[in-house]
This record gives structure tokens, C-alpha cells and sequence, in this order.
């Protein structure tokens, strides 16, 4: 595996730096990876991350607002050709916001452990 690519940028008030390799390791075959940042003064910073090999695919990152998170990802299965993405977001005043889709259908089911509120969700 190889690095491929190694960028930064910046001004006075903001800037980006990424970095990404690509190559064949053992068990896996041929995979590339990346990742990147960015900020920018009063407005967001973030950061996020792409995978690969022959059988699956990643994509995710995250956005910081002075209000606001969000984090989000997508899960590829190649063999199968399926798919799953979520976005989750938080904001200051305390709200969550959570979204599952699939590439197939999806059933959750609330519960409560320990005094904590959580959805479990299946294909």
C-alpha cells in the first residue's frame, strides 16, 4: 500500500488537508483509503473518510456548526449489491435526529435499556 496523495491549503481563515494510498494488502486484495479535513472561521469544520476493496465500500464524515453535528456514513456490500447510509444529527438546543436508508427493506424496533431510549434496525 502506498501513499498517493498528501494536499493541504489554508488562508487566514480556513483551510483543508486530505491524504489518500492505494495499493494490494494481504486478505483483502486491492483497498484504497482517504481522508480529508476542513475548517473555516465562524462557519464549520469536519473531516471524513472513503474505503475500499472488492467487497465493500465506506464513505462518512462530519460537520461541526457553532449550532449543529452531523455525522453520517455509507456501507456498501459489493457481492451482494447492497447498500446502507444513516445521517445523525445533534443540535445545541438538545434535539437528535437520526435516518437509516437501505438498499432493502428496513424494520426498527424502540426500546428501553437502563433508562436509555434506542431503535434497533435490520434488513
Amino acid at each position: 500500500v502506498t501513499v498517493n496523495n498528501l494536499s493541504k491549503t489554508s488562508n487566514s481563515t480556513g483551510g483543508s488537508g486530505s491524504v489518500s494510498a492505494a495499493g494490494t494488502l494481504a486478505g483483502f486484495g486491492g483497498i484504497g483509503v482517504g481522508c480529508g479535513i476542513n475548517w473555516n472561521d465562524d462557519v464549520s469544520y469536519g473531516g471524513g473518510l472513503q474505503s475500499g476493496s472488492k467487497d465493500f465500500g465506506l464513505g462518512g464524515g462530519f460537520t461541526i456548526t457553532p449550532t449543529q453535528l452531523n455525522v453520517s456514513a455509507g456501507i456498501g456490500i459489493n457481492p451482494a449489491n447492497a447498500s446502507g447510509n444513516f445521517v445523525v444529527s445533534a443540535t445545541t438546543d438538545g434535539k437528535f435526529v437520526f435516518e437509516f436508508d437501505a438498499s432493502s427493506a428496513v424494520v426498527c424496533v424502540q426500546d428501553i435499556t437502563n433508562g436509555r431510549f434506542k431503535i434497533n434496525c435490520m434488513t
